[in-house]
Formats: structure tokens, C-alpha cells, sequence
């Protein structure tokens, strides 16, 4: 599915994604602290609702897509936040490796916790450019302003997970 959408296999095969025919979904499994956490399925087409589905018991405010990752690679405190899985792999696929998704637009007190915890001083915000990433930016400003230094780059058009690895790099040079 994702291949379909853009993905190159490396990047999918390096986050262990694939795709379940039988539950019509792409499996997207989710790690904390070297260990499996939780998975969560993509519809792989647009009659399958919900859309995204999550296993019974994972909890999405506690963990941070990517976390592990992206403190790996974290250099100076600074850190990329995303909305989605696709954006995750969008900025790894550029070179950017420091990047997490809230599995949403929303940052919970957990998601909070595991930033300040990690030594993150910078976060560069890329939610997506709807209505709701807009105003999610304003709520990001308003909650995290004050522990963190955040930076809203100016993006115009489509998401990042959408964006080609050269228009990723314009947007963060």
C-alpha cells in the first residue's frame, strides 16, 4: 500500500511495515525502549473504516512514533515534529532521522514527559497544513512555548509525507 503512495521499500522495510491482505490494512508496528508496543493498521483502501486502527490495549498518548530513532540522532537537543507515521518516513527518506509522530496533532502530558526526559530543547514543528495543523500550532505554542524552543518553518500546499525528499530539504535548510 504504502509503496503505492511513494514510499521506497527500504524505508518501509527498515520501520517493519507491511501489508495484511486479509485485514485490508498495512501494519505499522510501534516501538519504545528497543521493544514492540503496539502496532497500528492503515486502511489500504478508502471504503475500509477506520481508517486507522490500533491494537486493543496500546495506548497512543504514552509513546512517541520514532522515539527511540530519533533520540539517537537528536544532535543539539533538536527534534522534528510530525503528525503521522508517512511524515516520519517522508523526513527519514530526505536524510532527517531526528523526527516523531504524535500519532495525530495533539502533544499529550506522556509525549510531553518523554521529550523533556530525552534532553530536547528545540522542536521543529511540521504539522499539516489543514485546519486542524493550524490550529494544533497555535494549542503547540501556547502549551510547549515555554519548555522548548519551537520553530514553525513556512510550508505551503501539501503534507510532508506528500512532499519530495528535495522539497523537504528547501523546507529545513
Amino acid at each position: 500500500y504504502f509503496q503505492s503512495r511513494g514510499f521506497g521499500s527500504g524505508v518501509l522495510q527498515s520501520f517493519g511495515i507491511h501489508d495484511s491482505k486479509q485485514l485490508r490494512r498495512s501494519i505499522i508496528p510501534i516501538r519504545h525502549q528497543k521493544r514492540l508496543v503496539g502496532y497500528m493498521g492503515r486502511a489500504m483502501h478508502e471504503w475500509v473504516k477506520p481508517k486507522f486502527l490500533f491494537n486493543e490495549g496500546f495506548v497512543k498518548t504514552r509513546y512517541l512514533y520514532n522515539y527511540d530513532d530519533a533520540m539517537l540522532n537528536a544532535t543539539g537537543g533538536s527534534m522534528i515534529l510530525v503528525e503521522g507515521q508517512g511524515d516520519v518516513w517522508r523526513l527519514w527518506e530526505a536524510g532527517y532521522k531526528n523526527a516523531v509522530g504524535l500519532f495525530g496533532k495533539d502533544v499529550s502530558e506522556d509525549q510531553k514527559a518523554l521529550l523533556l526526559k530525552g534532553g530536547i530543547t528545540k522542536l521543529v514543528v511540521l504539522l499539516d497544513n489543514d485546519q486542524a495543523g493550524r490550529e494544533a500550532k497555535v494549542e503547540l505554542q501556547r502549551g510547549l512555548g515555554r519548555l522548548f524552543t519551537l520553530v514553525f518553518p513556512k510550508t505551503t500546499g501539501s503534507d510532508i509525507g506528500k512532499r519530495t525528499t528535495k522539497q523537504i530539504k528547501e523546507i529545513l535548510k
